[in-house]
Order: C-alpha cells, then sequence, then structure tokens
C-alpha cells in the first residue's frame, strides 16, 4: 500500500509525458540545440568574422582631405621681408595597399599665399601676390625585404578566422556535452523502465505465491513460517519496485530539465546511427576527424599559430622599400591655372630612392615565442589524436564485449526457458509443485531481464562509439 502514492504519481507524470516516442538520436539533437552556452560562443564567431573582414580594410581604397587658413606675422629684419603671410591651402589624396605589399598613393594640393610688406618697393618685387600654387602626385612604395606580401595583415585576419572557427567549435563541444547527458540519462531511463517491469512481475509472483501459501496453511499442509516468510517475500518486492518507481520519476525529470519541458517525451531506441564496426582503425580516426568540432579547433589555432610565426619571420629583416614618384607643378596668379598647369604636368616632377629602417631590436625574441607557440599546438593537436585513438579503440573494444555478453546471456536465456518449460509440464501432469514453477518462472524473467539490458549496453556501446566518431549528435 505504501507504494500507491509513488506509483500514482509515477503514472501521472507517464500520462503527461508525450504520445509520441522520441528515439535516442532525436533526443540528443534536440537536446543538443537548447544548450544555452552555444548562443554566446555563435555570437563570438560573428564578431570575429566581422574582424576578419575588418582587417582586409586595410587593402581597400584610402581617401583623405584637409583644408588650412593660416595667417602668420613673423618677426622681420629688412624691407624686402613680408611682416604678414595669409596662406589658403586645400589637399586631397587617394591610397591604395595591395596585398603584395605596394602601396600607390595620388595627391593633389592647391595653396594660396598672399603676403604684405611695409615697402611699397618691395611689394612691387612680388611677381605674384597672391601666388596660387597646385601640385598633382603619384607615389609608388614597393618593399623589398619586410613587408614583402603584408604576411602581418595576412596574420591578422587567419587569427580572426581562428577565433571564429574556435567559437564555433566550442558551441558544437558544449552541444555534444549536453547530448551526452541527454543520451546517458535516456539509457538509463530505459534500463531503469526494464528493472521496474521486472520489479512489478516479481511482486505479481511473489502475490500468487502468499496466495498459494495462504490455501495449504488452511489445508494445513504447511507451517505459518512459511506463510509468513511469502509475505516477507511480498513487502520485498514492494519495496524493490517502489525504489524502480523513484528511479523512473528520477530519470525522466532529468530528461525533461535538459528538454526544458514540464514533462519528459517518451523515449525509445529508434533508429540507430551506422558505426562502420569492421573498418580498420584509420579508417575510423578519418571519421572522427571529419566530424569531431575538437579537431576543428586545433586546426584553426595550429594556422593561427603558423601565421603569427610567418609574421614573426618576416619582422626579423630590415625594411628596405623602393620609392618612386612622379607630378607636377604650378604656379599663376589664380588657382585655375596654377590647377591646370598641374594636372598638364607642364612643370613636371620625378623622384626615385631607397628607405631604409633597421629590424625590431625585439624580433629575435618575438620569432621565438611565436615558433614555441607553434610547437605548442602540434603538441596538443597529437596529444588529442592519441586521446582519440584510444577513445576510438576502447570505444570499439567495449560494443565487441557488449555483443559478445548477449550472445552469452541470449543461450543462457534459452536454457532458463527450457527450466521453465520442464517446471510447467511437470506441474500441469500434478509432479510438480507450485513453488518450484513460481521459482522457475522467476529465474526465467531474471533472464530476459539480463538479455535486455544486455541489449541495452550494446545500444549504450554503439551510440557511445558513434558519439565518439563525432556521427551523433
Amino acid at each position: 500500500m505504501k507504494a500507491r502514492p509513488l506509483a500514482l504519481a509515477l503514472a501521472l507524470v507517464a500520462h503527461a509525458a508525450s504520445s509520441s516516442a522520441m528515439g535516442l538520436v532525436q533526443l540528443m539533437r534536440e537536446a543538443a540545440q537548447l544548450e544555452p552556452s552555444a548562443a554566446a560562443s555563435e555570437e563570438a564567431a560573428k564578431a570575429a568574422e566581422h574582424e576578419a573582414r575588418a582587417a582586409l580594410g586595410a587593402f581597400g581604397l584610402q581617401s583623405t582631405a584637409n583644408v588650412r587658413v593660416r595667417d602668420e606675422r613673423p618677426p622681420v629684419l629688412s624691407s624686402f621681408q613680408a611682416v604678414r603671410r595669409q596662406t589658403w591651402q586645400a589637399d586631397a589624396s587617394l591610397s591604395k595597399l595591395f596585398a603584395s605589399g605596394d602601396a600607390l598613393s595620388a595627391e593633389l594640393s592647391v595653396s594660396r599665399l598672399d603676403q604684405r610688406f611695409d615697402s611699397p618697393f618691395a611689394a612691387q618685387l612680388a611677381r605674384l601676390n597672391p601666388a596660387w600654387q597646385s601640385q598633382a602626385r603619384l607615389r609608388l612604395t614597393a618593399p623589398l625585404l619586410a613587408g614583402r606580401g603584408r604576411k602581418d595583415i595576412a596574420a591578422s585576419r587567419i587569427a580572426a578566422l581562428a577565433r571564429a572557427t574556435q567559437a564555433r567549435a566550442q558551441a558544437a563541444i558544449a552541444r555534444r556535452g549536453t547530448a551526452l547527458q541527454a543520451l546517458l540519462a535516456a539509457l538509463q531511463l530505459l534500463e531503469d523502465e526494464a528493472r521496474a517491469s521486472l520489479a512489478q512481475q516479481a511482486l505479481a509472483r511473489a502475490q500468487k505465491l502468499v496466495a498459494y501459501q495462504r490455501t495449504q496453511r488452511r489445508l494445513g499442509l504447511v507451517e505459518e513460517a512459511d506463510l509468513l516468510a511469502a509475505r516477507a517475500r511480498v513487502a520485498a518486492r514492494r519495496a524493490e519496485l517502489a525504489k524502480a518507481q523513484s528511479a523512473l520519476v528520477v530519470d525522466r525529470t532529468r530528461i525533461a530539465a535538459l528538454l526544458r519541458k514540464a514533462h519528459a517525451p517518451r523515449v525509445e531506441i529508434g533508429a540507430l546511427p551506422a558505426v562502420p564496426l569492421d573498418a580498420p582503425l584509420p579508417q575510423l580516426l578519418a571519421t572522427a576527424r571529419k566530424h569531431r568540432p575538437e579537431l576543428a579547433e586545433l586546426d584553426a589555432a595550429l594556422r593561427a599559430a603558423e601565421a603569427a610565426l610567418a609574421a614573426a619571420r618576416d619582422r626579423t629583416r630590415p625594411e628596405l622599400s623602393l620609392v618612386a614618384e612622379a607630378g607636377a607643378q604650378g604656379l599663376a596668379g589664380n588657382g585655375a591655372r596654377a590647377l591646370s598647369d598641374a594636372l598638364q604636368a607642364k612643370h613636371p616632377v620625378f623622384g626615385l630612392g631607397l628607405a631604409l629602417r633597421g629590424r625590431d631590436p625585439a624580433a629575435a625574441e618575438r620569432l621565438a615565442a611565436a615558433a614555441a607557440r607553434v610547437e605548442e599546438a602540434r603538441a596538443r593537436k597529437a596529444a588529442f589524436l592519441e586521446s582519440l585513438k584510444r577513445e576510438i579503440r576502447e570505444g570499439v573494444a567495449a560494443l565487441q564485449a557488449a555483443r559478445a555478453q548477449l550472445a552469452a546471456l541470449k543461450a543462457q536465456l534459452a536454457a532458463t526457458r527450457a527450466r521453465y518449460e520442464a517446471e510447467l509440464a511437470r506441474y500441469r501432469k500434478g509432479r510438480g509443485r507450485f513453488p518450484e514453477l513460481l521459482a522457475a518462472e522467476d529465474a526465467l524473467a531474471r533472464a530476459q531481464h539480463a538479455v535486455s539490458l544486455a541489449e541495452l549496453g550494446v545500444v549504450r556501446a554503439r551510440m557511445l562509439l558513434a558519439f565518439r566518431l563525432g556521427l551523433v549528435p
């Protein structure tokens, strides 16, 4: 009687559960999609992708424009020096950095200079006052050593893309962790359902034995102690059933929490993923490398470290650049004429030179640090691959052992069923005793239960191997 409230609660939970059953793979996928930390990782990936695109902005067309006005009253030592200068200047430029590291710029400037003199004679000496001056220039800077190929920008972009990959991999890893919790909870629920069914059957058999012993006691064929022993057996079976039902309540509550539902759905095994059990280890490892998000994260970290190493190696060289420029100037009494002269290249200007800058004094240490980070990334990847190989070997061995155990328990079940049928035949012919028949029936139920648990063990081993290979969720 004590088990009735718990049984009633269990029945209400089962009634409120979804009428449509949910398979293990579907349950894992639904739970994985509800992992709360994955959303933050996805946003971090989007931010990193924006940073990667921003790094490419260095190769975009850059434009600048300036307008300046200046009024100057300098100290003078001669009447031929201007006592006041008013300058107006406007300039604009366009520049483009190429992936090769070359930089091309186009500049155009116009200025007006108005000078005031204390001496009228000195003022007459100024041929143009105010004077308009213009200049148009193309400038090409080509790095010959450091800076060629702009490995620093490439490294910045690769690092941003690596952060995006790592963030998405972390989201996938978090989802896989939640999916694994859902799988283990569902398998535990199926095992506890099998135990609850066995406990219910055992209680029914114990109650049958009490009824039989009560009849035998009235006929004086058994002692009171035999009847009390049968009743104690009923109490024990009820306690086992209550324990099993309590476990079911806990299992369903856990699954409901993972799915963010008020009640857990009915769970069944459903369609299982295809696991290439007979495939050699290299093929299984290749499958895992294709699907496991941890490897995507490690590969991205390695790419970022190698790009940073290339940039650090480039910075160990001095900066030597070839600078070439071509342009024209104009000078006139009005702005339009001065600008026209510059654009028509009436007064051309050409230049060619070299610019040298020594290397960074800390470049060697930065190179050593970048090389160490590459080795660290490679070591982490190698360690994970070794761990993955071990996981796959253990998963394959566990699945093979579960299948072997299932085959042995099925053979034992066949023998137990034969014994039960023999006891049943003896009882029907009047040569067997009812307690012996119940004992045989109990042994048969336990053998069937063992086979059911072994079948779930095979499912568990298969799903865990599929999980290690990255095939689920």
